[in-house]
């Protein structure tokens, strides 16, 4: 009968270092975590990430083991926007609908009827010429002028 070798921190923040998702389970299934609960392996990765950027690429990784969709991680600003969009115009126009606006640096999700003034505007995107396409689009999905 085999024994299994204890696990060291050093190991650890070795292998979630690698990004391999294999791996990143295999070493959270030899230090005691139940590996068929992702929320268990994401809060190995969390107590044991040598930094927030390892922590966030292993999240992603594991989070994302198993499905069938890739994400395109660069485009998930443009993605979210389609998301309220479509949020926005199952609600219908309100006293609080938002639109995409255009900054200098920034698209902002703000008041249809305030614009730039709107206090409670938001950060959407940055500012670019595929996000204006983008802006575009969906202010004429949402069509609320």
């Amino acid at each position: 009968m085999r024994t299994s070798k204890k696990v060291t921190k050093a190991e650890i923040k070795r292998v979630l270092r690698t990004e391999n998702v294999t791996n990143i389970f295999r070493v959270a299934s030899k230090s005691g975590v139940d590996t068929s609960n992702k929320m268990e392996v994401l809060k190995f990765i969390e107590k044991n990430a040598p930094s927030q950027k390892v922590e966030r690429k292993a999240y992603r990784m594991v989070y994302l083991s198993g499905k069938k969709e890739i994400f395109d991680w660069v485009d998930m600003p443009i993605r979210d926007a389609v998301r309220k969009a479509k949020s926005e115009k199952k609600e219908g126009q309100s006293n609080y609908s938002k639109e995409l606006i255009e900054g200098n640096k920034n698209i902002y999700w703000a008041s249809t009827s305030y614009g730039h003034c709107d206090y409670n505007k938001s950060i959407a995107m940055v500012n670019n010429k595929k996000s204006r396409k983008a802006m575009k689009l969906i202010n004429s999905f949402l069509n609320f002028k």
